[in-house]
């Protein structure tokens, strides 16, 4: 749907929300360097070689001070909890925890990390980040990039991972990061990686979660604490306070310090048995007494081993949160699903409507069992004596969902717009969906509607609430969502009474109607009511309830709607294969549709005409009225209103008859006099020089065949 106004989109409000301090979404980001070792950050040599002083071999080994790094990795904002992933392909010599590069000496042109990864998506508050690390099956060749470039000219390339081979016959893995946000403290992370290869190969999953090292510095923090608990990590930490990591499927956790590994580091003993290496050494090379079997300390791993088959892939869950949950993945899929949505939508500028039904539900539907008081009810005479109007279900009687002019629909059960415990409920569902999305669609918005409610249900319904059952919903979801933007699918000629009660937008279903079944003059009438409430309305050709719009209004005359719908004011619908001419509408329920060639030449038309609406539909909307000679009447036939911004003039002109339509069409401005202006056609390039004077008095002269438009820039 298309509108030139609307709601803030959710990563807005999630900003605005951290811009205001009512919730830290900025907290938790990726605030992890891919490579801390050899930097300045770490320098304390006595000649400033900070390539020497803290070197890549030593980074497993050896604990950071003032930063950490990692693959993917995420930190809170002041880097005291970290987490990121590492990998084993079980032929490297050490975990990859890290980015691999070349010193200053070792590069023929100068540092150079050695490795290929991405960052694939972020949204400003890291409400959903994406990331891909491409990582060799076969042994990383350290040495060899070492060796190689070291021996190489300033004059000679580089000597890149690409060239050692270890990428040949795509026997690697891509190995994709996503986090998605639930709440500004909880954090959904999925790891998923493909084998590119051409056979199976096994590839350990280590997602690791470790403290930044900051107690045994001088001035330094009380030591925090990791340990196993069920379904994961504990993390407790003196400022933080205790987070939670959990994990889905078996997993051998892996505890030891992050602390400096003095004796492989400085030949001097360590002060505990269990160091920053530990994890590597255990899964590496086979050291058991290298992780604490009492399964606490400041690093630990969640390892998994997994057998990727030829083309394949495997994924992990993971859920880093400050809340402790009973079931850590009943919602996972449909947050991770909604961020990246969201974070598609945001780079597409576009924003997300979802539906809501408020007259009725699934006769499987939780609230069947659990709330029947919402439900319409009916007796067992009720169902012998229509059983077409009632369904049993778990022992009781229910009333199929209907509307008060024609017969029940077979799949669903009435809900009771009176009740006072369905409209709460309401208010809950709609805060929910407000909290994922942009807008929501109120399918059948006028069938709660207490007159409408009354008529359907009568007596069955109870008595009628003094308050109508839109005015008490919507303020209330606004209380919580004030931006939120809310569409009413409207018939009956309601749409004014639902832009009463709270509704931003209606459906025009009687522009519609006009449109396909009445003539110029009639959608005219139509265009002349109140401004206010036309930029209220949504105007459509087809929707899932109504004929394709290429089979009800094909060629020419459709062409002419959508332009008539596309510029103006108001909200457009757009519906899903209309764009292509779809002509087969299949039933909402189906899942699959026939295969139909795409309208090539109309995609085209509708890609032309979205951009130029883009261009018109700013600033003052002003319906004009064409005149013509008294002997030609064609002019009834047209139709034309023009769009006046501080830095632009457009006016559209649509025959919306089968016949050649003439007309003068006076224009607004009073300035065009006493010069010529270039029309430009946006639609299809043309240009038409015509003298101001003619074009206020007697007016522009348009002469369009049948089904013709005009998107004209008056320049």
């Amino acid at each position: 749907m298309t509108d030139g106004d609307g709601a803030a989109d959710a990563e807005r409000r999630r900003l605005a929300e951290a811009d205001e301090g009512v919730a830290p979404w900025r907290r938790w980001g990726p605030y992890l360097s891919e490579r801390q070792w050899g930097t300045v950050r770490e320098d304390y040599s006595t000649d400033g070689d900070a390539w020497s002083y803290f070197t890549h071999d030593q980074a497993r080994s050896r604990a950071y001070r003032w930063g950490e790094d990692g693959i993917a990795g995420i930190s809170d904002d002041k880097q005291r909890l970290c987490f990121a992933l590492a990998l084993w392909n079980g032929r490297d010599p050490i975990l990859k925890e890290r980015m691999f590069g070349l010193t200053n000496s070792e590069g023929n042109h100068g540092e150079d990390v050695k490795e290929y990864w991405f960052h694939l998506d972020n949204t400003p508050t890291h409400s959903y980040m994406k990331y891909l690390y491409k990582y060799p099956q076969g042994e990383f060749p350290y040495a060899d990039l070492v060796d190689t470039n070291r021996a190489r000219g300033r004059d000679d390339p580089e000597y890149e991972l690409l060239d050692t081979g270890v990428f040949d016959e795509d026997r690697y893995f891509d190995v994709f990061v996503e986090y998605a946000k639930a709440g500004p403290e909880d954090l959904l992370v999925e790891i998923t990686a493909h084998n590119r290869g051409l056979d199976e190969a096994v590839l350990h999953l280590l997602p690791t979660l470790w403290f930044r090292h900051t107690w045994s510095w001088a001035g330094g923090t009380a030591v925090p604490a990791l340990r196993a608990a069920d379904g994961g990590i504990r993390a407790d930490h003196d400022e933080l306070g205790t987070r939670r990591l959990y994990h889905d499927g078996a997993a051998e956790l892996l505890f030891t310090g992050n602390e400096t590994d003095n004796e492989r580091i400085f030949g001097s003993p360590n002060t505990t048995p269990y160091v920053k290496d530990g994890i590597g050494r255990h899964v590496v090379h086979g050291e058991t007494g290298a992780v604490d079997p009492a399964r606490t300390g400041t690093k630990a791993a969640v390892h998994q081993v997994r057998t990727v088959p030829a083309g394949g892939s495997t994924t992990l869950r993971l859920r880093l949160t400050d809340t402790e949950l009973g079931d850590p993945w009943r919602d996972f899929d449909t947050t991770l699903e909604s961020r990246r949505v969201e974070a598609e939508l945001a780079a597409r500028g576009l924003r997300l409507i979802l539906d809501f039904v408020p007259n009725h539900v699934a006769p499987d539907h939780p609230w069947v069992t659990r709330h029947p008081d919402r439900l319409i009810r009916g007796t067992a005479d009720d169902l012998s004596r229509t059983p077409g109007d009632f369904l049993e279900s778990d022992g009781r009687i229910l009333a199929r969902g209907r509307d008060p002019f024609f017969p029940p629909w077979p799949d669903v059960v009435q809900l009771n717009a009176f009740g006072a415990d369905l409209r709460t409920a309401t208010v809950d569902t709609l805060v929910s969906i407000g909290d994922q999305a942009d807008g929501v669609r109120c399918d059948m918005a006028m069938l709660p509607m207490n007159d409408v409610f009354a008529k359907t249900w009568g007596d069955r319904a109870g008595p009628v609430p003094a308050e109508d059952f839109w005015p008490y919903v919507l303020p209330r979801v606004r209380e919580r969502h004030p931006d939120l933007l809310f569409v009413a699918e409207a018939y009956w000629d309601l749409e004014w009474a639902l832009q009463q009660q709270g509704f931003d937008h209606c459906y025009d279903k009687r522009l519609y109607d006009r449109l396909l079944h009445e003539d110029a003059e009639s959608v005219r009438a139509h265009l002349g009511a109140d401004l206010t409430y036309q930029r209220g309305l949504v105007r459509f050709l087809e929707n899932h309830d109504e004929p394709r719009a290429a089979a009800a209004l094909p060629g020419a005359r459709g062409r002419a709607a959508a332009v008539a719908v596309a510029t103006l004011p108001g909200a457009t619908l757009w519906h899903e294969g209309q764009f292509e001419g779809r002509r087969v509408r299949p039933p909402v329920f189906l899942a699959r549709r026939p295969r139909e060639p795409v309208d090539e030449p109309l995609r085209a038309f509708h890609h032309r005409l979205l951009t130029a609406a883009a261009a018109v539909r700013r600033g003052e909307w002003r319906p004009l009225v064409p005149t013509g000679r008294p002997d030609d009447d064609t002019h009834r036939g047209l139709l034309a209103w023009t769009w006046t911004h501080a830095d632009a003039r457009h006016l559209v002109v649509v025959n919306q008859s089968d016949r050649p339509a003439r007309a003068r069409l006076s224009l607004p401005w009073d300035d065009l006099a006493g010069r010529e202006h270039r029309l430009t056609d946006l639609l299809t390039s043309r240009t038409y020089d015509r003298d101001g004077g003619e074009l206020t008095d007697p007016g522009l002269f348009v002469a369009l065949e049948a089904w013709q438009t005009h998107v004209l820039e008056v320049g």
